[in-house]
């Protein structure tokens, strides 16, 4: 079928045919988010070079409305800048290229107006709306390319660790060039796309800047705020404290991605079962356990080899060894003080608490 997407700043209407849906909506009310993969509907103005239409996604949501935050968490918006800044440059990277983005258009006594929830509620009787008691949202459609594949669809760790890698250089990019945060890192929001044969024609695609936000002044910093995937969360995430968020949060999160993959598996037949009696399975429970966990598993070199790469899968050798230098290089350095120590407390755990925490795991 044709979707049309419409565009805030030019205005411009673009249709699209869908090829097919890669994720539906989950529910009814909420953000109701779908993802569809299409090309354009007029193949005359569409880019053929490669022998076909472009493939493109277009992800169709029901996004909330803040007009004191837009301007920062926008995703059209924040997707604008990025492509304002890397379409020009030669990168050693892919990114999310943004096609058009805006307001879903209704027309409403012969006025086309954007589609919101409150074009809706308004059809309805006042008592009613109170007692939906639902939040103000704009029906958004966003198109980008390229059209990656699920992380998973990897064949091995080499290339698992090639996409993790160009992803996370375009989120170094992001932050450093863009002033955006991601805040999300997590295996549903890296891709991989192939452009070619061989290890050249591999690339990693950082998608979804949904949670993304755009930093402060020059420490590129955002304010304390819970985002993210739970079992990917940094513990700063997880426990919401009242710190600046930073890009080490999302390295962190990256970290646990790693030690996710390598116990549960790449390929269909490394798929392990979410089995409760691995001590990652803490991460995927509630925020208070997983921050508790997550700060005893990374706390040192022996707990965290301990608890998560020793149950990693036999065959998985560089991403043990990708993880043990990521926890290094975040948790171990020389100016940490580990993972137990509580900012908010702003002291050391007592051996008595530690050895507690021990007995617990």
């Amino acid at each position: 079928y044709d979707i049309d997407c419409y565009d805030d700043v030019t205005k411009e209407v673009r249709t699209y045919k869908t090829i097919r849906t890669i994720l539906e909506a989950g529910c009814l009310f909420g953000r109701h988010t779908r993802t569809i993969i299409a090309r354009p509907a007029n193949r005359d103005n569409a880019d053929t070079s490669d022998g076909s239409a472009q493939e493109v996604v277009i992800k169709d949501a029901w996004a909330r409305y803040n007009a004191d935050e837009d301007s920062a968490r926008n995703e059209i918006g924040l997707l604008r800048t990025v492509r304002e800044t890397f379409e020009t440059r030669r990168l050693d990277f892919i990114y999310p290229k943004l096609e058009i983005g805006g307001a879903v258009q209704v027309e409403r006594d012969g006025v086309c107006i954007d589609d919101t929830t409150a074009t809706i509620l308004d059809t309805l009787d006042a008592d009613v709306r109170e007692a939906l008691n639902i939040p103000f949202r704009v029906h958004r459609r966003i198109v980008t390319t390229p059209v990656g594949h699920h992380i998973k669809s990897v064949t091995n760790e080499n290339e698992l660790v090639i996409v993790l890698a160009e992803a996370m250089r375009c989120h170094n990019a992001m932050v450093n060039d863009c002033g955006i945060l991601h805040r999300d890192i997590s295996v549903g929001n890296i891709l991989a796309v192939c452009t070619g044969p061989g290890p050249g024609g591999l690339h990693g695609l950082l998608i979804d800047l949904d949670s993304a936000i755009r930093t402060d002044g020059v420490e590129r910093t955002a304010r304390a705020e819970r985002s993210g995937t739970l079992p990917y969360m940094s513990i700063a995430n997880l426990e919401n404290l009242d710190e600046d968020r930073t890009a080490l949060d999302d390295w962190e999160s990256l970290l646990y991605v790693v030690c996710w993959l390598a116990t549960f598996g790449i390929r269909s037949e490394d798929r392990r079962s979410l089995d409760e009696s691995l001590s990652i399975s803490l991460w995927n429970t509630n925020e208070v356990d997983a921050a508790k966990a997550k700060r005893m598993h990374m706390h040192s070199s022996d707990n965290f080899k301990g608890a998560i790469t020793n149950k990693f899968q036999d065959h998985y050798e560089l991403l043990e060894d990708f993880a043990i230098g990521l926890h290094q290089m975040l948790f171990q350095h020389p100016d940490c003080e580990g993972a137990l120590f509580d900012p908010r407390e702003n002291k050391k755990p007592s051996a008595k608490s530690t050895n507690k925490l021990k007995d617990e795991e």
